[in-house]
């Protein structure tokens, strides 16, 4: 989804940093991670989080764990 005043996402950067972000490998994604953070591309984080919800649980009470 591309706004007013935002570029659109280049699509191999995109799936590249998708592809870092979804193993289960913790050392791939935490460099998938910094590599998002250095890039500094609001569009590409909007992309990345396109589609997420949060849902706490009952558990959490004002942003802290019960």
């Amino acid at each position: 989804m591309t706004t007013k005043g935002q570029t659109a996402v280049d699509p191999k950067t995109l799936s590249s940093v998708t592809q870092m972000l979804t193993p289960p490998n913790a050392d791939t994604v935490m460099q998938g991670l910094e590599l998002v953070r250095s890039l500094d591309d609001e569009a590409l984080c909007e992309a990345l989080l396109e589609d997420v919800v949060c849902q706490l649980g009952d558990e959490w009470q004002n942003g802290k764990a019960a």
